[in-house]
């Protein structure tokens, strides 16, 4: 991937991850990040990574993964989110959010359509 600003490598055909950046826009996160839906196949070098886990692919190349990703995301956004962002990088709270992201990620076919959500075309077990 070429230097440029930091990009989200999501997967745009999950309802959780979808809804997850349509709430980043909203909150006014790191607009170089997350003004436009990037989507997997855009990526090809980071798609078969981003249908396990959101990417946050720095600006100079460095990649972020799951929590990490979402914490670093979370810590360029207004307050209150930075504060957010930040907790998630504290050890126990981290370790925390590995099995929640996990879970939630292993079950995001499901997840979507019981909140009613776009379901995943990506089978649960297989996905962010």
């Amino acid at each position: 991937m070429t230097s440029g600003p930091p990009t989200l490598v999501y997967d745009g055909d999950c309802g959780i991850c979808d809804a997850s950046v349509r709430l980043l826009r909203r909150a006014r996160c790191d607009a170089t990040m997350v003004t436009s839906r990037t989507w997997v196949l855009d990526h090809p070098e980071h798609a078969e990574a981003a249908t396990t886990s959101v990417l946050l692919v720095a600006d100079d190349g460095t990649v972020l993964e799951g929590e990490v990703a979402v914490a670093a995301v979370l810590r360029r956004c207004r307050r209150p989110l930075p504060w957010l962002g930040a907790a998630l990088g504290l050890p126990l709270v981290r370790v925390a959010a590995h099995h929640v992201y996990r879970l939630v990620a292993d079950h995001r076919t499901r997840l979507s359509a019981l909140v009613g959500l776009r379901a995943c075309a990506v089978p649960d077990g297989t996905g962010p």
